[in-house]
């Protein structure tokens, strides 16, 4: 997936999180989420973007259903461990324990 898009989807979902969580209250605490949200989980899928292009293989072998299940996993896997790690820690920034 592309790097922009998967940073436009992670904002969107960072958004909603920060504003339809009813343990976020005020002002300030809903723009630190927003900010906590946004930021955090872009990092990681940046950095795990970094991790796919440097450790993606060349050449995967196997059967049909081997070399598929690689290519997507190669295609959005590392992005999306990214984000995952990435709102994990937003979350408990934004003071949301998981």
């Amino acid at each position: 997936m592309p790097l922009a898009m998967c940073i436009t989807l992670s904002s969107l979902v960072g958004i909603l999180a920060a504003y339809f969580d009813p343990r976020i209250q005020g002002f300030l605490h809903t723009s630190g989420a927003v900010l906590a949200f946004v930021l955090v989980p872009a990092l990681g899928i940046f950095i795990g973007n970094l991790l796919r292009l440097w450790l993606r293989p060349d050449v995967v072998l196997g059967t049909t259903q081997q070399v598929i299940g690689a290519r997507i996993f190669w295609a959005i896997g590392p992005q999306f461990i990214g984000w995952m790690v990435g709102f994990i820690a937003a979350s408990n920034l934004a003071g949301l324990p998981v």
